[in-house]
This record gives structure tokens, C-alpha cells and sequence, in this order.
């Protein structure tokens, strides 16, 4: 049973299991004794092919999926919205190598619903949504309150306490109504007086917020009314009042037994208040009935059903296990017979929990190359065809996935990289060899397990690879219509510092800065310009991007591939980060003079904080265009730091050299590269901050996604095929000695 294409049926429906495999005809694993089993003992008995594929099936099944299948609204799920299945993976066999155990995480059980990105919601909060009285209130002006009102619920935060915009006072006052234990209002009340300065002489309240004008008569009505619009849509946060006759009242049952909505959805079901806020509805759950009760007027309570239903797809959205695929892809006439692996010393970053994992993370990666050569002409025309079905087979596993992620919340990015195909998971060769087809076969099993590199190649394949790109000026231009030559193209540099987060319950951060040059003002010199930041939260498990779609065309006789890389993180929300966070920040600065020098050794970046960060990754990019296409081809050249507890983390590796073992230092820096589209992160960038409820529109087809061109000689053809063959050229460039073409 092939477990990556049984997965990739999650995502394209045309991908049909036509029949059950037969006995005879499957791939058969071979044992290998391990140290815990005796010499000549019997090995458990197998299941045949049918009792094998009808177990993995049935265990693949959660129950979420199983309980929205024996619900109407379930059914209703699956067929209008097209939700993807939800899987998750068994232990591999004893014969089975796991490389680098330290770097490598797998899914072993069923997928964790993960709760919809919200605020916390407190002690304190909870008695007012629980329509509680205050425990104190303080009278503010209203232009203060109106603009300011944000700066004090922070304050109000920070001592444990939750403020609140209640109701007008006498004349232009407002009274702002503060929850929480007695003591901790008692302090807040006096922090947010002495923050506006009223605090009967000892003041520095204008340290704290900037001089505010008056209101005028004109603005006055203008501020009232906003600040009761914005009072009343607060008021459906909390529980519904018990002397309020509604127009509607309708019900939503809740569609999964394994998990409660207050696992999902925060404590008071926080995550539905921008429904109840925007559609002016009170959204109850009645444990009783496992089911919300929405009750307001009857137009605005079926919207709100509906945004109900879809946060369930955004749920179930969250879920998804990546669709890994890794196919051959003959970009040379010659098709290899055998294959071996071959150690592959690249970048990475040693850092482990305990030594034995460092010791892990040292050992080399082994990437599959290619070796004879197939002599019979069928056997050589099969395998080419099988090329060819494995672009199909990538194209329409993105079209289908490109309908699976209207729902998804969060910063989607996709991209096809360059890279070298390195095995992670994989079976032990007999005689340090497989036979083509052997190969072939333990690729598509659910227990393999390969990646792509970040990096082009080791350092032997990307010396000179820079000079390589300027040079290419048959297929690439420069972006800047005023330049003329791609080696006139200027850098722009970035930092990427990755902060752990503590008790990993939302996962890390990740803060990004970047610069671009330009002339000064008498266009002598360049210098460097700050862009705006961005912060996004990693996965909590993988402290990684959550990879949703893992697609790989690759070749044996370089060791290359091509992967369609779609991967996620979570958006911050800037107004939300800590001010420890923010003044860092600020203080992180470029080193002009270094980074213009485009040394690829020495650090750039300065940053005097005493904030600590785990992981700090520099990069120099140079962008442009694919000649004749609105592509685009990005050569980064990146260095990985390590630190712990703020101190810098030797990078040494153990190598083997005419039987003597040395330390020799990681490579201190490597070559990306990587081919997408501005459109592509235009679509992806509605899903950012889509809110509960919705989902993202963006057209889901081929030809919006892998447009054709007009310059193309096929003009009209299918687009993603003629991507392929750009891709082609591009490694024909790079590597002119292996791709040579079909």
C-alpha cells in the first residue's frame, strides 16, 4: 500500500485507487535482526497485502473525522467545503535507518486540533463576561479615554486585572470599569493616575503618553457616538442578558466527541467574538445540548451559524499532516540502473538537548545518487515516461491543494527551491547499493522519509555560483528596469533571530529584519535603508514552519531536486508583543561597512539587548527575473548561528580523513535558491489574518497559480509544464557538465 499516495488522495481527488494491490506483487521488506533478537529466532508473522492496507486505513481514521462523518453537519463539512482528511503516521520497522534522530520529527500519533489563534482570557475577564459588577471604576476625560483606552487596559493587564469602557459619567467624562482581585485594582487604579499624571504632585504622567488635544464641539458628537457603537458590540462578549427578548434563536450542535469547544476555542469561546461583535449576536454553549445557542435578529443569527460551521473548517484545517512526495525526474537521456548513497557534508546547526543529540546532529547525511546505466529500450522509455507522469502527478497534487486552504489561517508561503535530496528515514541497502526500481519503491513507502536542502549543494557545488547568475543573461534580467545586467543587481540583506518561547505553549518567535541599498542624497555612495519588521510565531512542536505540502522532482545523477515547498507560520500582531520584545527590536543595527564587503565569514548584524535568542541567521539576497515571465529567482547566501543562554555555540563537526578523526568547523556560510511569484504571497496574504469564520478568496486554478506566457513557443499549453522546463534551463546553468537535456 503506498502511504504517500493514499495521502496525496487528501488533496486530489483525481488520484483514484483503481485496485487492491495483489499479493504477489508487493514490494517486500526484508528483516534485519536487531541486537535484541536472538540469532535464528522466528520473526513475527506478516499480514498479507489486504489485512495490511484495510489495518493502516482503519488506524489512520481519527475520530474527529469519524464523528463528522456520522453527523449531518459532518457530511455537510466534507462535501461543500472539501475539508482535507486527517492523518497521522505508524513507528517505523526495526530495519529501518533513522538519520540525525535529534533534527528529525514526525507525527507517531493521531493530529492535535489546534486551538484558533486569540488572546488569553483571564480570572479577571471572565467576571465581566460573566456580567459582574466592577470593583472599582475611575472617571476619565473622553478624548483621553477614547484614544488612550488601549494604553490602560495594558497597564490593567500587567497587574492581573481586565478595564473596561462602561458608560458615560456627568459632562465629557467616561467611566472606565475595572475587574480583578482587590488588592491588584487598588494597584491599578493607581498606576493608570499616575500614567495620566493625576496623581496630587508626584507625576511624571508625560513620560508615559503624548499630549492630546481638546475635542471641539465639532468632534465631540462624532466621539460619543463612536464610543457607544464601540461599547454596544463589546457588550455581545459577554453572556446574554436574562430580560432581552430576541428575534431568533438558533442552535449549532458541535461535531466532534474527542474534543470540547473550550479546547479549541479558549475558556468563555473567546475565538467567536468577532462573530458575535460584527453580526451583533449573543453565542452561548449549552453543555446539555452539545451545542451553541446564537440569539439575536433572524438574518444575523444564520450568518452567524454559518461563520460557526466555517470556524469548524478552520479547525479541521489546522490538522493537516504534510503530503510528501519525492519522484524521480530524468533531466538527463541516461537513466541509472543502481543506486548508492553518498555522505553529504552541508551547513547546519549543532545544537542539541543532550550531548548524545549533538553527537547525532554531526554525522553526515547521505544523499542518493545514480550509478550504470539502463540498457533496454523499454526499460529506458518506461522510465522516462514515469518522468513525465511524476510532473502530472505534482501539478495536480498543488491543484487540489490549492483548494484545501481557503480556511487556513496563518502566513502561507510558497516556493520551488534548489536543493539536494538527503535521506532521513530510510532502509539499509544490501551491498551498499539498490537496484533502480528497489529504490523506486522504498521512496513511495509511509516509512521513508527524505528532505530537501536549504542549500543549493556543499561548497564544491556552489563555488562560483554567484558569477554563475550574473552571467546568465539569456534567461534572467534584472527587476530594476534601470539596470541593464543581472552582475549590476545590488544586495539586500536580513537577519532572522528566533527567541524561545518559555513553557512551549505557543511556540517560538521569529523576528526578521531586513535592509535594502540605495544613493544617498547626492547619489554618491549607497546606503543602507531599515524595512518595516515581522514577527510570526513558529510551530510550538517543530520550532519550525509548519510544512504543508512537501513536493520533490528529483535526480539521481546530481543528487538535485526541485521542491515545491508550501509552509505556514503564525502572524503576530505587533500591538500584542512584549515591550522587551519591541526595544529589542530597535536595537539591532547593520554593520554598513561589513555587509557591503559581502565577506562570508564575518557577522553583519549587531544587536545590544539583553533579551536572549537561540538562533540568529544572516542573509545576503540577490533577486531577478526569469527573462519573459513574471517569475522570479532568488540567490541568498545565508549563515546559521547557535546560541545558548546568549553566548555563541562553537560549530565543529567530527570528520574521518585517511583513517584519522579531526574537528573541522561547519561551513561557515551557503548558497540558496529558490523561484516564485509576487502574486503568489499577494493570494496567500488574505489567509494572514483571516478572521474566525471566513474564509480566504483567491481564484484555486492552475493557470491563475502557473500562468502560461505569452513568449512561450506552446503559448497556450499548460503553464506548469513550461515552469518545468524554465526550471531545467536554470540547472542547466548551474550544473552544465550533468543536466544535459532530454
Amino acid at each position: 500500500m503506498d502511504y504517500e499516495l493514499q495521502n496525496s488522495r487528501a488533496w486530489d481527488e483525481e488520484l483514484k485507487d483503481t485496485h487492491e494491490p495483489v499479493v504477489s506483487g508487493e514490494f517486500t521488506w526484508v528483516e534485519v535482526p536487531t541486537g535484541n533478537t536472538p540469532k535464528g529466532a522466528a520473526l513475527p508473522k506478516k499480514k498479507n497485502a489486504k489485512q495490511a492496507a484495510s489495518s493502516r486505513v482503519a488506524a489512520r481514521q481519527p475520530q474527529f473525522v469519524q464523528s463528522l462523518a456520522t453527523k449531518q453537519v459532518g457530511q455537510a463539512f466534507s462535501r461543500q467545503a472539501r475539508l482535507p482528511a486527517v492523518f497521522y503516521r505508524r513507528a517505523p520497522p526495526g530495519e529501518w535507518q533513522t538519520a540525525r534522530r535529534g533534527r528529525l520529527i514526525l507525527n507517531e500519533g493521531p493530529a492535535q486540533i489546534r486551538e484558533i489563534d486569540t488572546e488569553q482570557i483571564s480570572a479577571a475577564q471572565a467576571s465581566w463576561r460573566a456580567r459582574k459588577l466592577p470593583n472599582a471604576t475611575i472617571s476619565v476625560p473622553l478624548g483621553i479615554a477614547t484614544d488612550l483606552c488601549e494604553n490602560l487596559a495594558s497597564i490593567a493587564v500587567e497587574n492581573g486585572c481586565f478595564l473596561h469602557r462602561e458608560k458615560y459619567n456627568s459632562g465629557d467624562t467616561a467611566a472606565l470599569g475595572i475587574w480583578g482581585e482587590k488588592s491588584k485594582v487598588q494597584l491599578t487604579k493607581q498606576k493608570i493616575a499616575h500614567a495620566l499624571g493625576d496623581d496630587r504632585g508626584q507625576g511624571a504622567g508625560k513620560g508615559y503618553f503624548a499630549k492630546l488635544q481638546s475635542l471641539t464641539p465639532v468632534l465631540r458628537p462624532r466621539h460619543q457616538k463612536r464610543w457607544e457603537q464601540e461599547v454596544k458590540r463589546n457588550r455581545y462578549r459577554q453572556i446574554p442578558p436574562q430580560d432581552v427578548v430576541f428575534g431568533a434563536i438558533g442552535s449549532f450542535h458541535w461535531p466532534s466527541t474527542e474534543y470540547k469547544p473550550e479546547d479549541v476555542l479558549g475558556s468563555s469561546y473567546e475565538a467567536l467574538d468577532s462573530i458575535r461583535m460584527d453580526l451583533k449576536c449573543f453565542i452561548n454553549y449549552l453543555a446539555d445540548g452539545n451545542c451553541f445557542q446564537v440569539m439575536g435578529e433572524s438574518k444575523e443569527v444564520q450568518q452567524a451559524l454559518l461563520r460557526i460551521r466555517k470556524t469548524c473548517f478552520q479547525l479541521t484545517s489546522r490538522t493537516i499532516n504534510p503530503v510528501r512526495v519525492y519522484l524521480p525526474h530524468w533531466r538527463a537521456s541516461v537513466v541509472p540502473s543502481h543506486v548508492y548513497l553518498e555522505e553529504y557534508h552541508g551547513p547546519r546547526i549543532i545544537m542539541g538537548a543532550t550531548k548524545e543529540e549533538e553527537e547525532e546532529q554531526q554525522k553526515p547525511m547521505h544523499s542518493p545518487r545514480g550509478e550504470g546505466t539502463i540498457e533496454g529500450a523499454q526499460e529506458l522509455a518506461d522510465a522516462h515516461q514515469s518522468s513525465l507522469l511524476g510532473i502530472e502527478r505534482v501539478r495536480l497534487t498543488l491543484a487540489n491543494a490549492f483548494k484545501k486552504l481557503h480556511y487556513y489561517q496563518g502566513h502561507i508561503t510558497l516556493v520551488i527551491r534548489l536543493g539536494t535530496f538527503v535521506l532521513q528515514r530510510y532502509r539499509t541497502p544490501e551491498d551498499e547499493l539498490y537496484e533502480l526500481k528497489e529504490y523506486e519503491e522504498m521512496v513511495k513507502e509511509s516509512q521513508f522519509y527524505g528532505k530537501v536542502t536549504e542549500e543549493v549543494g556543499d561548497a564544491a557545488a556552489t563555488d562560483g555560483i554567484l558569477a554563475t547568475i550574473q552571467g546568465a543573461e539569456d534567461i534572467l534580467v534584472p527587476q530594476d528596469a534601470m539596470i541593464d545586467h543581472p552582475k549590476d543587481v545590488r544586495a539586500t540583506f536580513s537577519a532572522v533571530f528566533v527567541f524561545e518561547e518559555e513553557g512551549k505553549k505557543v511556540g517560538d518567535l521569529r523576528l526578521v529584519k531586513s535592509w535594502h541599498e540605495t544613493k544617498d542624497e547626492e547619489d554618491v555612495s549607497y546606503q543602507l535603508v531599515e524595512d518595516p519588521d515581522q514577527w510570526t510565531r513558529l510551530d510550538r512542536d517543530i520550532g519550525a514552519p509548519v510544512q504543508l505540502v512537501d513536493l520533490a522532482l528529483t535526480d539521481l545523477h546530481t543528487g538535485g531536486a526541485w521542491q515545491f515547498d508550501i509552509t505556514s507560520t503564525r502572524s503576530i500582531d505587533k500591538g500584542k508583543l512584549p515591550i522587551t520584545m519591541l526595544d529589542f527590536a530597535k536595537n539591532v543595527k547593520i554593520d554598513t561597512a561589513a555587509a557591503l564587503r559581502h565577506d562570508e565569514v564575518e557577522c553583519f548584524v549587531t544587536c545590544r539587548s539583553a533579551v536572549p535568542f537561540k538562533a540568529l541567521r544572516q542573509e545576503v539576497h540577490y533577486r531577478y527575473n526569469i527573462r519573459q515571465s513574471d517569475y522570479r529567482l532568488d540567490l541568498v547566501r545565508f549563515q546559521n548561528f547557535a546560541y545558548r543562554q546568549g553566548k555563541r555555540i562553537s560549530q565543529t563537526v567530527s570528520v574521518v580523513t585517511e583513517g584519522q578523526e579531526e574537528r573541522q568547523d561547519v561551513p561557515k556560510s551557503a548558497w540558496g535558491l529558490s523561484v516564485s511569484r509576487a502574486d503568489w504571497n499577494s493570494e496567500f496574504s488574505k489567509n494572514e489574518r483571516l478572521p474566525v469564520g471566513t474564509s480566504a478568496e483567491w481564484p484555486d486554478d492552475m493557470e491563475s497559480w502557473f500562468p502560461a506566457s505569452v513568449f512561450d513557443d506552446d503559448y497556450g499549453s499548460d503553464g506548469f509544464r513550461s515552469l518545468v522546463s524554465k526550471l531545467a534551463k536554470i540547472e542547466k546553468v548551474l550544473r552544465p557538465e550533468t543536466a544535459e537535456d532530454q
